[in-house]
């Protein structure tokens, strides 16, 4: 549990709390116009569109990912939801979102990382008839100084002069996901740890690399993203997600007190420290308890999510996914 000198200081840091809520970030539409969400994405907005059904929602963001070139990397990320195991297929085009416990929350981040390169995310309500769950957006500064504190975990290898055979390099894309001819350990990387390797003299190492700016589709130019493989392996981020729940009055705090350990869901993944500050990464945020029928879709390079927690027994969220 954290200390109650920490707990002031979440406080006393969350009073100066500087990123501003942004209303004019927002389209609302009560009519399901595809131009109109185009227009809103790449403005930069995120729009939000009323009275859906599950099946509606199947269909509209089918057009939108068309219209955007993205409809295949739609169907492959419904499909992942299934073989991966983490997640549940809903409907044609949606999967259900990070499981949590009571009182935890979902700090912010962009679904993916940099070799996915996902580049639209949406999602969809059901119910949400808690005293909480609110999605919260915030809008990346891409020119901040603050991405050159910033690193992103991921596979690499040390080749350690070995040449690996197009066998190698087929079985490593499998297994680890990487290219090992592209994906070398660099002199700016820092080892995490090391996984298992099939080939002898290779190591296959976990690393905190540097981040790079990835290219946005929607918006046709190069972006910083505050990618899940940036934002959920750093516990400042959760720290940072704390004091903007206290800052906004959005925190539900369990009987047993604020315990960042349980509250923060990706909290057991978070290896190192980057002295992040909200403040200085996002330009601006969107606070949204999404209604029944409400589809809100954005920019998942430019835009990243989270969502508060509530009360246990307070009722109850469904909200649920799509990415492309």
């Amino acid at each position: 549990m954290l200390m109650n000198t920490v707990e002031r200081e979440i406080e006393d840091a969350a009073a100066a709390y500087g990123v501003p809520e942004d209303a004019s970030r927002l389209v609302v539409l009560r009519e399901q116009d595809v131009d109109a969400v185009l227009a809103a994405l790449r403005g930069d907005q995120v729009a939000v569109v009323q009275g859906l059904d599950q099946a509606q929602a199947d269909e509209f963001i089918a057009a939108v990912a068309a219209q955007l070139g993205l409809l295949d990397q739609l169907a492959i990320q419904t499909g992942f939801a299934s073989i991966r195991g983490h997640r549940e297929n809903v409907g044609r085009n949606f999967m259900t979102v990070n499981r949590r416990t009571d009182y935890q929350f979902i700090p912010a981040h962009s679904e993916g990382g940099y070799r996915v390169g996902m580049q639209m995310a949406a999602f969809y309500c059901h119910e949400n008839t808690t005293d909480g769950g609110d999605s919260v957006l915030f809008n990346a500064d891409s020119d901040s100084p603050m991405w050159e504190r910033q690193r992103e975990l991921v596979v690499k290898v040390d080749l350690g002069g070995t040449r690996p055979s197009r066998g190698d390099i087929a079985r490593a894309k499998v297994m680890y996901s990487i290219d090992i001819l592209q994906d070398v350990l660099g002199a700016d990387d820092d080892i995490v740890g090391e996984r298992p390797s099939f080939m002898p003299g290779v190591r296959v190492l976990t690393v905190l690399t540097p981040v790079r700016r990835s290219y946005s589709a929607i918006l046709d130019r190069n972006v910083h993203v505050y990618w899940d493989t940036v934002a959920s392996v750093d516990f400042d981020s959760g720290k940072e997600y704390l004091r903007m729940l206290v800052a906004c009055g959005l925190l539900k705090v369990p009987p047993g007190g604020v315990d960042i350990a349980v509250l923060d869901n990706a909290h057991e993944r978070r290896v190192w420290s980057s002295g992040v500050c909200y403040d200085a990464l996002f330009k601006s945020k969107l606070t949204r308890r999404l209604a029944p029928g409400e589809l809100a879709i954005f920019n998942n390079m430019t835009w990243s999510h989270s969502t508060s927690n509530w009360t246990p027994g307070s009722g109850v969220r469904n909200v649920v996914g799509a990415f492309a």
